[in-house]
């Protein structure tokens, strides 16, 4: 395209079919009272419901919205990459479809954006989730500022704006673990929080099982920083002393005393304890290296499997072939898909 598109909008959906058309209802009539030049980009990951036929209902009767199918689940943050690396417009908005983050806020975001931010990011408020959820992700956010990353921002949501620049920039620097809201804060262009109020679920439950919320917080944790493994090697130095300590309390017993030093319990705990923290060192070790051997397979961070219309995301993205981070290849297929 020669004039690019002023907006666009990008959400990944996943088993929501009952909520889809009043989503894309709700946004239309907030999309058409901000601009006339912009998009949808609906992103089915894996639905095993009928969201794809949702979709493609909703495409052809609304020529702004566009459908891409993932083949499978990859996950919401793959999906949010596929939908950004299909966006066309100057600044793209991404929010989720279950209608929690009500659409009609967009209009503050582009309000926001206009003040000359290339970031304007939420932040939850309250959430309408149970308590237990709020509860643990509360947990995750603190453990996450502790042993983790500095760009991780309490209560981060999906709902933001980014610009064209911040796009592309996302799109290089992303990998298979990368968790959305807190890549862009580490990519650190002019950016803004707002504050907003999660309301309920349109329809539906939340896909994120137990397990599947420990793994994400699992992968948010060593996917951003190495500082667990500092902290792995802290312990292992503070145990050493420990152990070098208590060798120069045993030799000044003997010598003082002349007496065996009782106490096979105590001492049973201590090489208990050690145990355990040389397991839990070698844990975290073997999480970075499984990310590792996850990395160097090269293997596509998502695969497209059709989309509504002709625009297709070449090969479905691995780092060699439109992701690099170097200046090269990657940022130029990338802006060619841009001005498609």
């Amino acid at each position: 395209m020669s004039d690019p598109l002023q907006l666009s909008v990008v959400s990944p959906v996943y088993q929501a079919a009952d909520c889809l058309h009043e989503f894309a209802a709700r946004l239309s009539s907030v999309l058409s009272g901000i601009t006339d030049s912009y998009e949808v980009v609906l992103v089915d990951d894996g639905s095993l419901d009928e969201s794809w036929e949702r979709i493609m209902e909703i495409a052809r009767d609304r020529p702004q919205f566009r459908g891409v199918r993932l083949s499978r689940n990859f996950g919401q943050h793959l999906a949010i990459a596929a939908g950004l690396a299909a966006a066309r417009g100057a600044r793209v908005v991404v929010t989720d479809c279950d209608l929690q983050d009500p659409p009609e806020l967009i209009r503050d975001l582009v309000n926001k954006a206009d003040e000359g931010y290339d970031v304007v990011a939420t932040l939850r408020r309250s959430r309408s989730s149970s308590l237990f959820r709020s509860l643990a992700s509360r947990a995750f956010y603190v453990v996450a500022r502790l042993f983790s990353s500095p760009y991780v921002r309490a209560n981060s949501n999906t709902l933001s704006l980014i610009s064209r620049k911040v796009v592309d920039a996302y799109l290089r620097s992303f990998d298979r673990y990368s968790q959305y809201p807190f890549i862009v804060n580490w990519l650190g262009f002019r950016a803004t929080y707002m504050e907003i109020d999660h309301a309920s679920r349109a329809a539906g439950s939340s896909s994120y099982t137990f397990s599947k919320l420990l793994r994400y917080s699992l992968n948010g944790l060593v996917s951003q920083s190495t500082r667990l493994l500092h902290i792995s090697t802290v312990i292992g130095l503070l145990f050493s002393l420990m152990s070098v300590l208590q060798v120069i309390y045993l030799v000044y017993w003997r010598l003082t005393r002349a007496a065996v030093v009782p106490g096979w319990a105590s001492l049973m705990a201590v090489v208990l304890l050690v145990g355990g923290a040389n397991l839990f060192s070698l844990g975290v070790i073997g999480l970075y290296i499984a990310r590792l051997f996850e990395q160097t397979r090269d293997r596509p961070f998502f695969v497209v499997s059709d989309s509504t219309d002709d625009a297709r995301i070449e090969a479905s993205g691995t780092r060699r072939e439109w992701m690099s981070p170097t200046e090269t290849a990657g940022a130029s297929r990338v802006e060619s898909r841009a001005r498609r």
